[in-house]
């Protein structure tokens, strides 16, 4: 099987929620018997920021930007497959309650915001999401009523 683990704050950079990831939980998690393999996506976005870290303290304008997961034409990876099964009328797992709040950013919103960060003088550095998000059962049961692809009611179902 496997498993994914999306790791946020509320009040840590993502570099140190990285280092959380990759220092403390796959480190626990590679001691559970059955456990071939642990991968710590994201640690490459934590070298790149330190580099651009570096370019800033030399006085460089540098703009790092922190999306949210991106949504929308040519989506990949795990949202992918989700809006495949919906599109496909199947259920869609949800762990847990889904009561986490998530949020998402379309692909042209940020490209816009890298544009605009690109515009600006001065270094900054810019978490890039939307003021209107709800939990991640609510987003994937309103994305499953729009496909209406004659999935039950609460077609995303819990886990």
């Amino acid at each position: 099987p496997i498993f994914l683990l999306a790791v946020t704050s509320p009040t840590l950079p993502l570099y140190e929620v990285d280092k959380y990831a990759e220092n403390l939980i796959a480190e626990q998690i590679s001691m559970v018997p059955g456990v071939a393999q642990v991968s710590v996506h994201g640690a490459a976005k934590y070298a790149g920021e330190l580099r651009c870290r570096a370019y800033m303290d030399a006085g460089f304008d540098v703009a790092i930007l922190r999306p949210c997961p991106i949504i929308g034409v040519g989506r990949l990876g795990i949202f992918h497959i989700l809006f495949e099964w919906i599109r496909e009328g199947r259920n869609v797992p949800v762990l847990g309650r889904g009561d986490n709040r998530f949020q998402f950013v379309h692909g042209g919103d940020f490209a816009e915001a890298c544009i605009l960060a690109a515009r600006r003088p001065g270094s900054g550095v810019y978490n890039i999401g939307t003021d209107r998000f709800g939990t991640m059962r609510e987003a994937l049961e309103a994305l499953c009523r729009q496909a209406g692809t004659g999935s039950p009611k609460g077609a995303c179902r819990r886990s």
